[in-house]
């Protein structure tokens, strides 16, 4: 199985998940009373898969070229996205819910 049929998957999984939720907590035992995001099991191995999935970049550029100029969207592009999401959660929390939560994962896991 390749890994983009792994990712693949997860437009099934992901269906009727609650996705997370943010988490507060006032008396600061967890993350120094800051709120921070609990994802679902779903969602954390999404982001794992994602995480894993290997690109070579210059094959992006090129298919991402490529299907600019017959109208298509390629694999190698889509996944770039969905790493391009999944990475920035880490520089501000809570965008991978918020990118699941408006539907634009799902949109991207459908062209795969």
């Amino acid at each position: 199985m390749s890994n983009y049929s792994r990712l693949a998957i997860y437009k099934i999984l992901l269906k009727g998940d609650t996705f997370g939720e943010k988490v507060y907590d006032p008396e600061g035992i967890i993350n120094g009373g800051k709120p921070f995001i609990l994802y679902t099991e779903t969602v954390k191995g999404f982001m794992e898969e994602v995480k894993n999935t290997k690109l070579d970049f210059d094959e992006v550029i090129r298919s991402s070229e490529e299907g600019a100029k017959i109208g298509n969207a390629q694999k190698e592009p889509i996944v770039a996205l969905l790493k391009s999401i999944v990475e920035s959660e880490k520089y501000s929390e809570g965008v991978v819910l918020e990118r699941l939560r408006d539907g634009t994962v799902q949109e991207l896991l459908k062209k795969l």
